[in-house]
């Protein structure tokens, strides 16, 4: 489960990514626990559905087909709506933290200009 901070990322990110149209109720944008329930059944509208759909969004986000497959035939411990939104869940804070690390590597290696210097194109020569 995302930590608390990460939730509200995390829901943006699912959301976009899963191309939802209708974000979750805003009672549950802080708790991961009935997000994780929202999306599930989210995930389980899809599977009856749009199968073919939610199956090519699996595979932008980049989650593992391996693990996907193993949800889906049921070889968890966890029904497959459930496994997959933890795997869904899992791969969106990889990327928010992913892409925090290097915002914060781009800023300690750039230094910004000093007051009164400016950058200009031939400062790149």
């Amino acid at each position: 489960m995302p930590q608390p901070d990460l939730l509200p990322q995390t829901i943006e990110l699912v959301g976009k990514d899963l191309a939802l149209p209708n974000a979750p109720p805003d009672t549950q944008k802080s708790d991961s626990e009935a997000f994780r329930s929202w999306l599930a059944g989210v995930i389980a509208w899809k599977i009856e559905h749009e199968l073919e759909t939610f199956l090519q969004a699996l595979y932008r986000l980049d989650i593992s087909e391996k693990k996907a497959m193993l949800a889906l035939s049921n070889q968890t411990e966890l029904p497959a709506p459930l496994a997959l939104a933890d795997l869904i869940i899992e791969r969106e804070v990889q990327k928010i933290k992913t892409r925090q690390w290097y915002k914060e590597q781009q800023q300690r290696s750039t230094p910004p200009p000093e007051e009164g210097e400016e950058l200009s194109a031939d400062t790149w020569d």
